[in-house]
């Protein structure tokens, strides 16, 4: 598995090189982060593969009318952590449709912090979708969860990538506060016991995805 993640870290610094063009020598190439602790701000809107985020207090931000959105639920003294169980929520689908994050389990799931004005997330959305066209039928579920976003323009994006797998959105930031990710996109990977196995803060490429993917269904 160490060799499988160097070539998943590789792989994801190609990307970005690719996407970006040479990183300057004092922005550092994001890394796949394992463990919960807290991000720091990237000192520049000019970082390659991820961008900050300030989240609203949610007394301060007006929630858009989202079927269910009263239904979003978290142990809000709960914290996402590597290797511990995934906080279960409630959330509802831009479709109208509720799930629970743990309507999943028996399934690899692969969570994904996201937003429209968020570039890094809009590249990586249509590689998301190809691969749950890919492994969908294998045993794996993504789960998209917007943050910090317009409900409008959120819709808006999901449809034009043709996003099948459940997507919604968290504009309470109840979620957000528990799985706490501060830098976008975010993505979780979970096991199908929903044990969280990796955390990863950068634009996740189908490279990485499926390697992240083939080792989590072996196990």
């Amino acid at each position: 598995m160490k060799v499988l993640i160097a070539i998943a870290a590789l792989l994801s610094g190609m990307s970005l090189a690719a996407c970006n063009g040479p990183l300057p020598q004092s922005t550092p190439v994001p890394a796949i982060q394992t463990e919960s602790t807290a991000i720091e701000p990237a000192p520049s809107p000019a970082t390659a593969g991820v961008t900050s985020i300030t989240p609203t207090p949610a007394e301060t931000r007006a929630v858009p009318s989202l079927p269910g959105s009263r239904s979003v639920f978290i142990d809000a003294n709960e914290v996402a952590r590597v290797d511990e169980p995934a906080p279960d929520f409630r959330m509802p689908l831009f479709d109208g449709s509720v799930i629970n994050l743990s309507d999943y389990r028996g399934e690899v799931v692969v969570l994904n912090f996201w937003a429209s004005w968020c570039r890094p997330c809009r590249w990586e959305m249509p590689a998301f979708e190809r691969m749950y066209q890919e492994y969908g039928d294998k045993g794996v579920m993504f789960v998209g969860v917007a943050i910090s976003d317009d409900l409008a323009n959120a819709q808006a994006f999901a449809d034009e990538v043709g996003v099948t797998y459940p997507i919604g959105a968290d504009f309470a930031g109840r979620i957000a506060r528990v799985y706490r990710p501060t830098t976008m996109p975010t993505t979780f990977f979970i096991d199908r016991e929903g044990v969280i196995q990796r955390r990863l803060v950068s634009v996740a490429n189908e490279g990485v995805l499926r390697i992240f993917l083939q080792g989590l269904l072996a196990e």
